[in-house]
């Protein structure tokens, strides 16, 4: 039996809290004293519902409408406290400090054995009397819930539903099997689809050849671009070499004007000593405006001797600079030379003759 029931925030009652004799309890008070309120915080318990706010006191909310204060509703029954509680973000049960959320309208089994509550146990303010004005089928229904008869009841509720559940999945199975059936009429190119298959595998090997031979192709163009960066060097090379050619021929010019320079400075040295000489041998008693004559002449002539000779040695200058600089080409055709593959990549020839 309820030994005790604690109301907070329920309706009318702000806060109420009863303790209940052995025996038969009565409630009394005048009308909208809140006797049914204590009836519908217990049957709120037991049952979940009614769901929402509808009992909730209209003092636990604020101006926005937004709920402040908790709504709680506490049955002891023996050693059993149950407590049913409501704020703005917790909605569930708890039995002795254990708690549980609520979910959907359902009682937690827990809370619903505690509490041993049906139908029967409850009876509201504008209820007929007790099975007088209820037909035949629904006394009998209480009878059988109270001797356990209504598991019989049940067990045949889910034998039907099986029944009915069964007869739709037969039904729809066999929708799916017909379904499948002319999925399968209209798969009757597999058959050709082993020869489609060996087709396209054919199409496949020649792809992969025609791959095999694409990278042969591009493997030889990169050979051929290897080929004319060779070429291209040879072509520098021979470039280099006319060049070189170019120098040698002109230093060849260079060394016979040299030659030449050199036997014409020869010449004149000789006729200096010549002239010399013969103003040596000139007679004492010659005329002496003839002597002067003479001297005159071999001072011009030895002038013109000297400016030969400063020539012939800024010649032989040149010539010394441009028989460095023939070495210095020589080295570095020797250098090319050997930087060269032995023979030509185009001809196969040697590159040595080249040179």
């Amino acid at each position: 039996m309820i030994n005790s029931l604690l109301v907070s925030n329920v309706q009318s009652h702000e806060l109420a809290e009863l303790t209940f004799s052995p025996g038969v309890n009565s409630i009394i008070g005048s009308s909208d004293s809140g006797k049914t309120a204590l009836l519908r915080a217990i049957l709120w318990t037991a049952t979940n519902r009614p769901s929402g706010n509808v009992l909730i006191s209209h003092w636990s909310f604020n101006e926005k409408g937004k709920q402040e204060e908790r709504s709680q509703v506490t049955i002891q029954i023996d050693d059993k406290e149950i407590t049913r509680t409501r704020t703005a973000t917790k909605n569930g049960y708890s039995i002795n400090g254990k708690d549980f959320d609520v979910v959907g309208r359902d009682v937690p089994e827990e809370i619903a054995q505690a509490l041993n509550f049906s139908d029967v146990n409850l009876q509201r303010q504008m209820d007929a009397s007790f099975l007088l004005s209820e037909s035949d089928a629904e006394v009998a229904r209480y009878f059988n819930q109270i001797i356990r008869l209504d598991i019989i009841d049940k067990i045949l509720q889910k034998a039907e539903s099986n029944r009915i559940i069964l007869n739709r999945d037969k039904v729809q199975t066999e929708n799916e099997i017909k379904t499948t059936k002319e999925k399968l009429d209209s798969l009757d190119w597999t058959d050709d689809a082993e020869s489609l298959l060996i087709k396209s595998k054919n199409v496949e090997n020649r792809i992969t050849d025609k791959k095999i031979d694409i990278s042969r192709i591009e493997a030889d163009l990169d050979h051929r671009k290897s080929a004319q960066g060779i070429v291209s060097n040879i072509e520098s090379f021979l470039e280099e070499s006319a060049r070189l050619v170019n120098s040698i021929e002109k230093l060849r010019i260079v060394i016979e004007l040299s030659a030449n320079q050199e036997r014409i400075l020869s010449k004149s040295i000789r006729d200096h000593s010549d002239s010399c000489n013969k103003i040596d041998t000139l007679s004492f008693f010659e005329p002496a405006y003839l002597l002067v004559e003479k001297i005159e002449k071999a001072t011009a002539d030895s002038a013109v001797k000297k400016n030969e000779k400063r020539k012939l040695e800024e010649t032989l200058t040149e010539f010394n600079s441009n028989m460095k600089e023939k070495i210095k080409a020589k080295n570095e055709i020797e250098v090319l030379t050997n930087s060269l593959p032995e023979n030509c990549p185009l001809c196969g020839k040697p590159l040595g003759g080249v040179v």
